[in-house]
């Protein structure tokens, strides 16, 4: 995502004649930072589920292997 804004920053002020490119340019790279920043928090959570969920699946099957 924060590559498209870029990229979408960049070739916009290509073909507009913007009077602050400083200003277009500075939203434009820190909108790209927040998506990048909120992605890895929503990827970081997305792996701790699934950490957790093995775990639990490995757990569950120890304490099924100990009954047999």
């Amino acid at each position: 995502m924060s590559k498209y804004i870029l990229t979408g920053v960049v070739i916009t002020s290509l073909f507009k004649d913007f009077d602050d490119k400083v200003f277009i340019y500075f939203v434009g790279i820190v909108l790209s930072i927040l998506c990048l920043i909120v992605g890895l928090i929503l990827t970081n959570s997305r792996d701790d589920d699934k950490k957790e969920n093995i775990n639990s699946v490995l757990s569950n099957n120890k304490k099924g292997n100990k009954r047999k």
